[in-house]
């Protein structure tokens, strides 16, 4: 029994075994909390709750093992907006997730991958957390603690709650700054960091470029200003620093298919916007309101008027917790650089405030005129003020494992985060193909769609779920249009008037007839057809409606 229970352990004390069971923790933890959402399981059903921006996921995640098998390797697309296509580097097209999902994708389908993909994002999100902090401080509990803190951020959990993918497959970013305390620390080989670094780096471009850019941007501004700060070490980071720009090198050599498309490939203009021209991300107003309103799941939405506040009430223990870390700590140059650069990130994520009516000047207001920074969403860059502060409360553990105290506060400032995870609808239902059997197209045919009556979201579903039938199909029919996210490529405007089921006056009637002839529109296909939108494309185009299950289908003439 004796040796039993020292080769327990001996067992229990491997490194792997107790990362392992961090991973399995996490793991039944979030399953725990995620996948009762999916019940009871309906055809359809994913981990979204805005079916629009799942949709183009679902579509991505059939696109790239197409693609794959047809040849294609440069991330443009002629199966939407045909013929011209678009550019999937500016789309949420997620090719890293397309190509480690493609078995999945192929033996279940597009829904099991997408529901596969939302509950992975907050279990990689707590172990490459878990990770880091482990390396740093050597002890299982606290890193489990920074691991779910991280997991469960605001930001974390609204964006799974969302659907989106591209930004809540955040392991990588802990990864990334794990790799680079390897090399500080004199553990890891530069011959070795530089290709594991260049493959974690290059996934990431792969995931989302805007948290690869930001990333990128905090990242630096960690390490510069650590060299500021610690005059001792200076030699070492000059060398952790060329280390880390070989692994840029690396990753840029791995993503250059995704990068030649991204900066030379035709792109569209700009943040799509209801009126006549494109609108920067970087305008997103954060509004705070002292009436909490509606908290939605995942609880952090910018447009919100409670959300923040919600938000900061909600954090108060941990930010009780870095507030007694960085005052005992407040001379070490680590805590100094890393609390500066989350402060410059939390300054940045509240973007263009109001408070309620008023617009307060921050320094965003300045910073979003930079090159780049335009394009950039503030209030996600919350990210990197939770991974510090992740990282912040786990160090902060550590140094008070046997504290009762301690860990209280600990787990306060856990289960004052777990709330979100019950609040709004977090599931949606994307449609079945509208037609039974096989689509009512010829091979290759091009088809527009024109979206149903009703609130902008609603048709941005109907120009979104087509996608999905497309993919589902193996790709057999092309889109003249569809709904592709925020960068989609420029539509003559009285297209998209058209495809919103806007009334025409003749010339824009002519120019529509002129597009779809241009573009090679064999069949449009109006969605959840009202008789005044079917009235409407019938005088159009002169051809008797087909009802085709749900939707109606038109021929275009000539």
């Amino acid at each position: 029994m004796r040796r039993l229970q020292s080769l327990l352990k001996k067992w229990v004390s491997w490194p792997v075994v107790r990362h392992a069971a961090a991973l399995a923790l996490f793991t039944a933890s979030f399953c725990a909390l995620l996948l009762p959402k999916l019940l009871p399981a309906r055809s359809g059903q994913i981990l979204s709750n805005s079916p629009a921006d799942g949709a183009i996921l679902l579509w991505s995640l059939g696109w790239w093992p197409h693609a794959v098998a047809h040849g294609i390797l440069v991330p443009y697309t002629h199966a939407v907006f045909a013929p011209d296509g678009t550019n999937l580097a500016w789309t949420t097209s997620v090719p890293t997730a397309g190509f480690l999902m493609a078995p999945v994708t192929r033996a279940f389908g597009v829904f099991a991958a997408f529901n596969a993909l939302a509950l992975l994002a907050p279990v990689s999100a707590a172990w490459t957390m878990y990770l880091l902090v482990h390396r740093v401080t050597r002890r299982w509990w606290p890193s489990l603690a920074a691991g779910l803190l991280f997991a469960l951020s605001p930001l974390e959990t609204s964006e799974v709650a969302i659907g989106h993918l591209n930004l809540s497959l955040t392991a990588l970013v802990p990864m990334a700054a794990y790799l680079v305390v390897r090399h500080l620390e004199g553990s890891i080989r530069p011959a070795v960091l530089v290709p594991l670094l260049g493959v974690v780096l290059a996934a990431e471009i792969g995931v989302s470029t805007e948290v690869f850019a930001t990333t990128t941007l905090f990242g630096g501004l960690a390490l510069l200003l650590l060299y500021a700060f610690d005059r001792p070490r200076r030699g070492a980071l000059r060398s952790t620093a060329k280390v880390v720009g070989a692994g840029y090198v690396a990753a840029g050599v791995l993503a250059s298919p995704l990068l030649y498309a991204a900066l030379v490939l035709r792109r569209p203009p700009g943040l799509a916007s209801a009126g006549h021209a494109p609108a920067p991300f970087s305008g997103v107003e954060t509004h705070v309101s002292p009436h909490l309103g509606t908290l939605r799941a995942g609880l952090l939405h910018p447009s919100g008027p409670g959300s923040w506040v919600a938000t900061v009430v909600l954090a108060l223990p941990l930010f009780a917790i870095l507030a007694h870390l960085a005052w005992t700590k407040r001379r070490g140059p680590v805590l100094r650089a890393l609390a500066a650069t989350a402060g410059v990130a939390l300054l940045c994520s509240v973007g263009v405030l109001v408070v309620g009516h008023t617009t307060v000047p921050t320094p965003w207001a300045l910073a979003r005129h930079l090159p780049f920074l335009g394009l950039i969403r503030p209030q996600r860059l919350s990210l990197f003020v939770w991974l510090i502060a992740a990282a912040g409360a786990g160090v902060w553990l550590a140094a008070r494992e046997r504290s009762p105290w301690s860990w209280g506060a600990g787990a306060l400032a856990i289960a004052a985060l777990l709330p979100a995870m019950w609040w709004g609808a977090w599931t949606s239902v994307v449609p079945a193909p509208a037609w039974a059997a096989d689509p009512p197209f010829r091979p290759g045919e091009n088809v527009a769609v024109v979206a149903g009556p009703g609130p902008r979201a609603r048709q941005l579903e109907d120009l979104a779920f087509p996608t999905v039938w497309q993919a589902e199909s193996g790709f057999t029919f092309r889109l003249a249009n569809a709904y592709v996210g925020s960068f989609p490529p420029p539509l003559p405007l009285a297209v998209r008037q058209f495809e919103f089921a806007r009334p025409l006056g003749p010339a824009q009637a002519r120019d529509v007839l002129a597009w779809l002839h241009q573009a090679g529109v064999r069949s449009v296909v109006v969605m959840r057809p009202a008789n005044a939108v079917v009235g409407s494309v019938h005088r159009l185009l002169g051809t008797d409606p087909v009802p085709v299950g749900t939707v109606v289908l038109f021929r275009v003439p000539g």
